[in-house]
């Protein structure tokens, strides 16, 4: 399980987005992700649905070209949803059960509905599946 910290770092923007997206899935929590200045990209925050206190928000370090997390509110005070969470992609469930399409690559998406469900407790749609 995953705690915010103040000063945790990251490699990378993409570094950073990816345990986003790993933490929202986990938790079932629609995290956005926003960027600051897209252009010259300094700062990049995370906060849950309106009225949640949850927030992670990070700035490039030049110095030593990593991305540190400055300010965190770790507290959610909305309710968990399994069923919507804009982070789930077919990318994020492809690279997830990549092996499983190797083996079967004609695999019912049905089947792939109910596997991600049982490994992540997460809920897809059947046109996501596909």
């Amino acid at each position: 399980k995953l705690k915010w910290q103040v000063g945790m770092t990251f490699g990378t923007i993409q570094g950073f987005k990816d345990v986003i997206l790993r933490f929202a899935i986990a938790q079932g929590h629609d995290l956005k992700i926003g960027i600051s200045n897209l252009r010259r990209r300094k700062r990049i925050c995370a906060v849950c649905k309106q009225g949640c206190r949850f927030k992670v928000y990070a700035s490039c370090d030049k110095s030593k070209a990593t991305w540190v997390v400055r300010t965190v509110n770790n507290h959610h005070v909305c309710t968990r949803n399994m069923a919507k969470i804009r982070q789930l992609k077919y990318t994020w469930i492809a690279s997830h059960c990549l092996l499983r399409f190797k083996e079967n690559p004609t695999w019912p998406a049905k089947e792939l509905v109910n596997a991600v469900k049982k490994d992540h407790g997460v809920v897809i749609n059947k046109w996501t599946a596909h």
